[in-house]
């Protein structure tokens, strides 16, 4: 086949390599101590935290702060500015995060510096539970690793590296993330501007840009040169953390998405609950993330479509004119239905699962 001799040209063979040795790396005695240190720690947080009423939670504000706890569990919500504590350098115990949950993000602790005085806050707070939720375990896998070290449960948003990273922390798992760029709240109140807006027929995507994925880049690029809408972002902050990020959706019908590699982006979300028809790779058809997705609710592309992207583009538009105000709103259901506020609720409760402590 044309496509295995093609294959043969690459650097194949050294990726087997490369995943030999990493694979021999991982069965290193090391990572059973780490993960035994971690099981300690958990079990005596077990031990501690049975059958108690846990009533407070902080959450950091670097990717979360637009979702909330949901009332019915009875926390009180609180936020930690984590980041900013940690960027002042050595940190002071905090008494107040005693018998409390903490909800932390890879983006609190991405830079060696942070990591290392995270390490000693971490230590000084043994009456508490840290709750890591890593949204970038796909292409930051130091990080995560050290990440999933330092908390007492870690979830990853992405399926890459889950073995990896279940040799670092046993208490581990798999949650996609859903909408957290646009508050629940905000996209309810934004939902009649989304279903009589009068949106363009050109497709929009706008990302930031980054040296480490050359290839998403360059189909960027390809794509800039026949739709303006697509491009990268000009602020030094990511797309959706501009405030008129959801109307700037608002204003379209349909969505490029480019993962920086094959990952389910939130932008997906984002795109749905503000009633746009994403255009996904068709790599991400299947992923457990997408799967459940009504088909006249999102259109997949290939390579091919990269090059000559009119017959896909026309196709998502057509979609998104026949199914009208139904379409925007079975849209806007299905991605509220899975907000991050719910998927936050179902983290506190596979930890009040393991840890055993009681919510009111």
């Amino acid at each position: 086949m044309i496509a295995f001799e093609l294959l043969k040209q690459t650097t194949w063979l050294d990726l087997h390599q490369m995943m030999q040795k990493r694979n021999t790396d991982l069965q290193d005695i090391s990572f059973a101590r780490i993960s035994l240190e971690k099981s300690t720690r958990q079990q005596r947080l077990r031990r501690v935290f049975s059958k108690r009423l846990v009533n407070k939670i902080f959450i950091t504000n670097s990717h979360f702060k637009n979702i909330h706890i949901e009332p019915s569990l009875g926390l009180t919500e609180e936020r930690l500015g984590l980041k900013e504590i940690l960027e002042i350098g050595t940190p002071s115990r905090i008494p107040e995060l005693d018998g409390a949950i903490v909800l932390i993000s890879n983006a609190d602790i991405d830079s060696w510096e942070r990591l290392n005085y995270f390490s000693n806050f971490y230590e000084m707070h043994s009456d508490t539970i840290f709750i890591g939720w890593d949204t970038d375990n796909h292409h930051t896998l130091h990080i995560s690793m050290a990440f999933a070290t330092l908390v007492d449960f870690y979830i990853q948003s992405q399926l890459e590296h889950f073995y990896d990273l279940s040799r670092i922390n046993p208490l581990h798992a798999f949650l996609q993330i859903g909408c957290i760029n646009i508050k629940r709240e905000h996209a309810y109140n934004l939902l009649p501007k989304a279903l009589s807006a009068q949106r363009s027929n050109e497709v929009q995507g706008l990302f930031s840009n980054s040296n480490a994925f050359p290839w998403r880049n360059s189909v960027i690029n390809t794509l800039s040169n026949s739709h303006p809408g697509i491009g990268f972002f000009s602020d030094s902050r990511s797309a959706s953390s501009h405030e008129t990020y959801p109307d700037r959706l608002i204003d379209y019908k349909v969505h490029w998405i480019a993962p920086v590699l094959n990952d389910v982006s939130g932008r997906v979300d984002d795109v749905l609950i503000t009633g746009g028809i994403p255009i996904v790779p068709e790599s991400l058809r299947f992923h457990p993330a997408l799967i459940d997705i009504h088909s006249e609710n999102i259109i997949y592309y290939n390579l091919n479509h990269i090059i000559d992207t009119k017959d896909i583009v026309s196709r998502a538009v057509d979609k998104y004119d026949k199914f009208g105000k139904k379409g925007i709103l079975s849209r806007f259901e299905y991605s509220i239905s899975r907000h991050g506020d719910f998927s936050l609720s179902k983290i506190i409760k596979l930890a009040s699962s393991y840890f055993k402590f009681n919510l009111a």
